[in-house]
């Protein structure tokens, strides 16, 4: 309700036309809420181990799974804790959770609803279980889901800057693809001074000219900036370029009832990884109502939409970009505005 989507599903809930690539720790490939929803190569005939469409990845029906260089974009849980963390298997249901916020099935009667009801999804595995990945992994992620041809690319990961990921960004900007990436969660601004950059938010290309990645930060349900979120107080304001709901959000997890930190189909988590995925999934509608939009058009379509949450952040004001997303206003919904939250007189 805080980013008005119920309005916005009465206008449209998104189409399969649209093709959303999850770059992340793979998907559950099973989850109920996400059955029917994963992108079909149709270049390929399932299980021949051949590579009937000639893009290099045998049997890549739906998605790839660079860390294990398989067809089975599937997690591979093992129940270790392999990065020491406390957590075993603390990567498993991420990407199951950044797809099912993005696009998992709504109004069926089970489950939840995500953003987009229709989109594809092609899930890109280039995480482990348990613990962190290589950039060059990432990148080769990247590029595959450029090959494939998608639409939109949601990257739901960050880290520190590397300048090896820009070529990979304009090379998806180039192909007409909105890439959408997560501002990141070491709470910190993004400025001028690249010692202050992450990746892949801040991979733009030449700042204040560039502009290859759309960057989102992560709110509340009350619209404060989480403290964990990164913020934007470079010049040309265009690493995080609006806000989405990121704090404990509920969705698919990646359901293994054999180990018992995973007997569930759903969980939440927080953070800007769960903010991008609304983003990514309302463009996918936008873009299924107006086929023939630019990436561009999209980046602009969203902006132009977002509710101003700049008062409600005192000491934030025109670092969150164009404010809070607002799904109604972006479908073209004429809004009665909100009664005001805080009068003084």
């Amino acid at each position: 309700p805080v980013i008005r989507a119920p309005e916005g599903w009465g206008v449209a809930t998104g189409g399969a036309d649209v093709v959303i690539a999850i770059v992340y720790t793979g998907c559950d490939m099973d989850h109920p809420d996400l059955i029917g929803r994963y992108y079909v190569n149709p270049g390929e005939v399932p299980g021949n181990h051949f590579d009937d469409d000639g893009n290099g990845f045998a049997d890549d029906v739906s998605g790839w799974d660079f860390q294990n260089d398989t067809p089975d974009a599937n997690p591979e849980p093992d129940g270790a804790d392999d990065d020491g963390n406390g957590e075993p298997d603390d990567q498993v249901s991420h990407g199951t959770l950044v797809a099912g916020i993005a696009c998992a099935t709504g109004n069926n009667g089970w489950g939840v609803a995500g953003m987009n009801w229709g989109a594809r999804i092609l899930p890109v595995q280039v995480f482990p279980d348990d613990g962190g990945s290589s950039v060059s992994q990432v990148i080769e992620g990247i590029d595959y889901a450029v090959g494939m041809g998608v639409d939109i690319i949601n990257l739901s990961l960050g880290g520190s800057y590397a300048q090896s990921f820009t070529p990979a960004i304009a090379n998806a900007y180039n192909h007409g693809i909105l890439v959408v990436s997560a501002a990141g969660n070491a709470g910190s601004e993004l400025k001028d001074a690249q010692a202050t950059w992450e990746s892949p938010v801040c991979n733009d290309g030449v700042i204040g000219v560039d502009n290859n990645v759309f960057g989102v930060g992560a709110t509340d349900a009350n619209d404060i900036i989480g403290s964990f979120s990164n913020f934007d107080g470079s010049s040309a304001r265009t690493f995080v370029e609006c806000c989405a709901p990121g704090q404990a959000i509920y969705g698919p997890a990646f359901y293994a009832p054999s180990f018992s930190h995973l007997n569930s189909y759903f969980y939440h988590n927080t953070g800007t990884s769960f903010a991008a995925p609304m983003v990514s999934g309302l463009a996918a509608i936008i873009l299924s109502q107006n086929p023939g939009y630019t990436h561009n058009q999209l980046r602009a379509a969203i902006a132009g939409a977002c509710d101003d949450i700049d008062t409600l952040n005192p000491g934030f004001e025109e670092k969150l970009g164009a404010g809070r997303i607002n799904v109604a206003r972006a479908l073209g919904v004429p809004l009665v505005p909100r009664p005001p939250r805080d009068v003084q007189a």
